[in-house]
């Protein structure tokens, strides 16, 4: 039961839908919103950064009609399951940044962390994608192993909701 002045205050349907709450320390419920599109999404890790705001990562099956929100997004969408970044204010009313990242196969983000001051953020996970975005400079600018997933690294600018690196990690003799 989402609370009144949540971001998403319904159920959008699919698998599940993700949520964010915030209790006090004293165990009181201070909101409680859902995040997602119609489809499914899996929220894996979340951090709240210097000025309260609630930064969450995951994945959403965007092939539904409702996709995943975005707003200020770094890319559009991908493939069937695309990896998330999303920001929400300290009350959790407003959705402040939400972007997906990958390629043409599936991508899900399981951590992301706080890069400073700025609105970095680097974000980590696996992909399947061949297609996946990378830097110029990556450390490894291919995905090596067509048949199974590999993981990624991309550091985020959500201020400027640009992508400021990215690359593909391991795999069979990447390095």
């Amino acid at each position: 039961p989402a609370t009144e002045g949540a971001y998403d205050r319904t159920y959008n349907g699919g698998i599940r839908d993700g949520f964010v709450a915030k209790v006090s320390r004293e165990g009181v419920l201070l909101f409680w919103t859902y995040i997602g599109g119609d489809r499914e999404e899996r929220l894996y890790d979340v951090s709240v950064n210097a000025e309260g705001n609630i930064l969450v990562c995951g994945s959403t099956d965007v092939t539904g009609d409702r996709r995943f929100p975005t707003k200020n997004p770094v890319q559009g969408f991908g493939g069937q399951y695309d990896a998330f970044l999303a920001i929400l204010d300290p009350g959790g009313s407003s959705l402040l940044f939400a972007t997906t990242f990958g390629g043409g196969e599936f991508d899900e983000v399981y951590a992301l962390t706080l890069n400073g001051p700025g609105g970095s953020v680097a974000i980590g996970g696996t992909t399947g994608s061949t297609n996946l975005s990378v830097s110029p400079e990556a450390v490894q600018p291919a995905k090596v192993n067509n048949n199974t997933a590999v993981g990624f690294l991309a550091l985020i600018d959500t201020a400027a909701s640009k992508v400021v690196y990215s690359t593909y990690l391991g795999g069979f003799n990447c390095c």
